[in-house]
């Protein structure tokens, strides 16, 4: 379809909309105020759009020029391998960098033209390439800066919300100490539970220890002559 354009500018106005989409840190109306060279400033947007709307602390920029490097010197070394893009992510392994953020990376390689797109044409269809585009060579370059927008994922803001909301309950409630041997409740709001922990054995144990003692104290024993009789007086004992 991008080259059935009668102009000759389809490819390149494919790359724009691309660039619209990977974008994350401009206002969108800005930028389509900016292609009918209009004049839009960002806070026109009233915060209708999803870039401003979201929270700026989701939104990091980050130099990717490591991973570029990793992605050219994988090309440059299999060169006799013909690999499209999807193929290339899935041979790929780069820890420091998750799938989605790797096919985006890719994307702004090829639209910052570090990476090249090579388009083979047959009766049915295009497939199209990747090789090493006209700029791969300053990637070598320690002062060189590959910025890419980088989206905080979904599960990792979660989890940071519910560990504030955790510390703030945590810093409103103050928790006293229980006394040993009494009953313990702690409530948990968030899952509304209730769990209750009592050492039942433990405080009988103690209880009848005390008690002994206590009878023992009350009551003397005298020790009686051999060869007589011993009697003992239960009062505990109901006979």
């Amino acid at each position: 379809m991008a080259f059935s354009d009668k102009s000759g500018n389809g490819l390149t106005n494919l790359y724009s909309m691309i660039s619209y989409c990977l974008n994350e840190s401009e206002c969108r109306r800005k930028l389509i105020a900016k292609y009918f060279d209009e004049v839009w400033q960002s806070n026109d947007c009233n915060h209708m759009c999803d870039i401003c709307t979201r929270p700026s602390t989701y939104i990091t920029k980050r130099n990717c020029r490591e991973e570029t490097l990793i992605i050219i010197n994988y090309l440059e070394n299999n060169k006799k391998q013909r690999l499209t893009p999807l193929k290339l992510i899935e041979q790929l392994t780069i820890k420091t960098m998750i799938k989605i953020d790797l096919q985006r990376l890719i994307l702004q390689l090829i639209i910052d033209q570090y990476l090249k797109e090579d388009f083979h044409f047959t009766p049915y269809t295009t497939v199209c390439y990747v090789i090493p585009g006209s700029k791969a060579k300053y990637v070598y370059n320690n002062h060189c800066e590959i910025i890419l927008d980088m989206i905080e994922s979904t599960k990792k803001r979660i989890s940071n919300i519910a560990k504030k909301e955790e510390k703030q309950i945590i810093q409103k409630k103050s928790i006293t100490p229980t006394p040993p041997g009494k009953i313990k409740f702690f409530q948990i709001k968030r899952l509304d539970v209730i769990v209750l922990i009592e050492s039942t054995k433990k405080r009988t144990s103690n209880i009848a220890k005390k008690e002994e003692k206590q009878i023992i104290q009350k009551k003397s024993i005298t020790p009686t002559p051999p060869g007589k009789i011993k009697f003992f007086i239960l009062k505990d004992l109901v006979l």
